[in-house]
């Protein structure tokens, strides 16, 4: 069981620093030469790659919350009080990611628009989606923990 939780917890500190590396670098790069052509898509370039910039606080946060809440399995304290505010905090950080990729939409729909990808839109629901996921996810968890 310990190997286990070791390999969840490389797991999540490799899902971070791998994110956080591509959404700080390769992010970046990416749309500081898509806004090249007009001002006007830089614009909503910029507020996408802001967004999505920002939505890392939360994701880094939610990160955090998993580590601890694997230290709380390994301790075999799971259904204490402390591996439920972790859930309580997966959830909340879960939403509020959700909530900025879905303000975040109406720029991806310009972005299809300009550039006729339809496709565009389709990430941008999942990357709406994904976090939904794991808040419900961890709500389940919360409620299975109260029983």
């Amino acid at each position: 069981m310990k190997l286990k939780i070791i390999f969840l917890k490389a797991a999540v500190v490799f899902t971070g620093i791998i994110v956080s590396i591509l959404l700080l670098f390769f992010l970046a790069a990416v749309f500081s030469d898509g806004g090249a052509g007009s001002t006007k898509m830089a614009y909503v370039l910029y507020g996408i790659a802001t967004i999505m910039t920002l939505s890392l606080i939360p994701f880094i946060a939610v990160l955090y919350q998993m580590f601890k809440l694997l230290s709380y399995v390994d301790s075999e304290n799971v259904f204490s009080n402390s591996a439920g505010e972790s859930l309580i905090k997966i959830k909340k950080y879960a939403y509020i990611i959700s909530i900025m990729y879905a303000l975040m939409m109406p720029l991806v729909f310009i972005v299809a628009e300009v550039d006729d990808a339809p496709g565009a839109i389709l990430y941008g629901m999942i990357l709406v989606l994904a976090p939904l996921v794991i808040a419900f996810s961890a709500d389940v968890l919360q409620k299975l923990l109260r029983k």
